[in-house]
């Protein structure tokens, strides 16, 4: 994996569990989820519960990017080399960030059935 803190954090937990970093990134996206929705007593159509888990996501990506790089490395990479590396990063907070959409969406489905 990477160099730098959330790497070697990642890291230490795939020694102990046996997960892969696609399936701990997923994984780590609903418990941000269910973990808001508990702290707060909240249903899980509650939507506001989501904005936890994008902004660890982010930050976490952001400073992946900044500590990879740092401030001078964008300035040595290329249009299409940076595309490349935001483009990966984008990709990770997708993944995290999926499952707990599809759960809300499903739980915002069921809730209008219900109430029919």
């Amino acid at each position: 994996m990477g160099s730098g803190l959330y790497a070697d954090l990642k890291d230490a937990i795939q020694a102990v569990l046996p997960v892969s970093g696609e399936t701990f990134v997923v994984y780590l996206g609903l418990v941000l989820y269910l973990a808001t929705c508990l702290l707060f007593r909240r249903p899980l159509t509650w939507g506001v519960a989501l904005l936890p888990g994008l902004a660890f996501t982010v930050a976490v990506e952001g400073f992946d990017i900044w500590t990879a790089w740092g401030v001078d490395g964008f300035a040595a990479l290329d249009r299409d080399g940076m595309a490349d590396v935001l483009g990966r990063h984008f990709g990770d907070v997708v993944k995290v960030m999926a499952a707990p959409i599809l759960v809300w969406l499903t739980a915002l489905l069921v809730g209008r059935r219900g109430r029919r």
